[in-house]
């Protein structure tokens, strides 16, 4: 007799972590799920890496929980995970990252909320050892913001049916930075119906050589990826719209490396036509080290009611009224009103952020 088919296929790619990957690839053993496929994608390491996968495939492989391994030269984590789902037969994919922690009953937990949906989401817990704090899964009615803005369907908060993926067109293997973010929106703009789970229990483990750890912008290669994206936001809420939140979330990324000591940001920045006030000073702000600019001017867009990132004149009620209901700190809002008024980020930052 045959085993029942399995619900859910777990995707990893896996590059030059023989020994980090061993408590990811302990955690999906322990998974309660049953049957379970799980698929390793080794992406041309140079260590030992292929060797961890082909061992702990063969001591695991059950009929009731499959593990494939693949080999996969063509560089970058998008390539990779392509040729995982090439290989996917389950009706749903999750894709996971090779340094991270799944807790015993995600998977299971996962597949008994997908017959009304074709996409399931949960938060998070990510840890660099010295602190942690909880991501939030999409916002409601602000998935495409949530996404673009605050990697609120990073790759380990959310699963999705096969053929959403495969309607949507998979990973684009020509974005090298922010790859997920552009997938997602082409994902979020078919619609898809969402389930929340809130709280997993799955824990992010930041990593200097992870998208996750690193600190610095990469406003060339970002570039590439939010004019895929703008393609994408345009089909369903305008040109206009698609322009000014790809220019504002690039000038945050411009802002991040220019405060790092580099001059690029800002030189792109230039050459840049019809850019926005608010990247303007999205730039500006980020650039002189202060937190949340994205946050802010969503927040005077949800108060005002006009169009996103609108008008800045707001009255000392409105004022009141934003911070009182908690959109914004009454701190972020004093550095956005400041910064509106001219005066200078970095000026404001030595003064007040000391």
């Amino acid at each position: 007799m045959r085993p029942p088919r399995a619900k859910i296929a777990i995707v990893v790619p896996v590059y030059n972590r023989a020994e980090i990957v061993r408590g990811t690839l302990e955690s999906l053993e322990r998974q309660t799920l049953r049957p379970l496929h799980i698929v390793l994608v080794d992406n041309g390491s140079t260590d030992a890496t292929a060797e961890t996968l082909d061992r702990w495939a063969e001591r695991v492989r059950k009929e009731d929980f499959i593990v494939d391994t693949l080999q996969c030269t063509t560089p970058g984590a998008a390539a990779a995970r392509n040729a995982g789902l090439a290989a996917v037969t389950e009706p749903w994919t999750m894709f996971f990252d090779s340094d991270d922690i799944m807790p015993a009953r995600h998977a299971e937990n996962v597949a008994s909320n997908t017959d009304d949906a074709d996409l399931v989401g949960w938060d998070v817990e990510e840890t660099d050892g010295n602190r942690r704090k909880t991501l939030r899964f999409v916002g409601r009615g602000e998935e495409q913001y949530d996404n673009l803005f605050h990697g609120g369907m990073a790759t380990q908060r959310w699963a999705a049916r096969t053929d959403l993926f495969r309607k949507a067109g998979g990973w684009n293997e020509t974005v090298r930075y922010w790859d997920d973010i552009e997938l997602r929106a082409r994902i979020l703009a078919e619609n898809p119906r969402i389930v929340e789970l809130g709280q997993s229990g799955i824990k992010v483990i930041a990593h200097d050589d992870s998208i996750t750890g690193r600190a610095y912008g990469k406003p060339e290669l970002a570039q590439h990826a939010l004019h895929l994206i703008r393609e994408t936001l345009a089909k369903s809420s305008g040109e206009k719209r698609a322009k000014l939140w790809c220019d504002v979330k690039l000038a945050i990324e411009c802002g991040i490396t220019d405060r790092n000591g580099a001059r690029t940001g800002k030189e792109l920045l230039c050459g840049i036509s019809d850019l926005s006030k608010s990247a303007k000073w999205a730039y500006r702000y980020t650039r002189a080290g202060l937190p949340g600019a994205a946050r802010i001017l969503k927040a005077m867009h949800l108060h005002k009611n006009s169009k996103i990132f609108g008008k800045y004149n707001l009255s000392k009620g409105e004022i009141s009224s934003v911070v009182f209901y908690g959109q914004i700190s009454s701190r972020n809002l004093l550095c956005y009103i400041l910064f509106i008024s001219d005066i200078g980020a970095t000026q404001f930052s030595k003064k007040f952020m000391v």
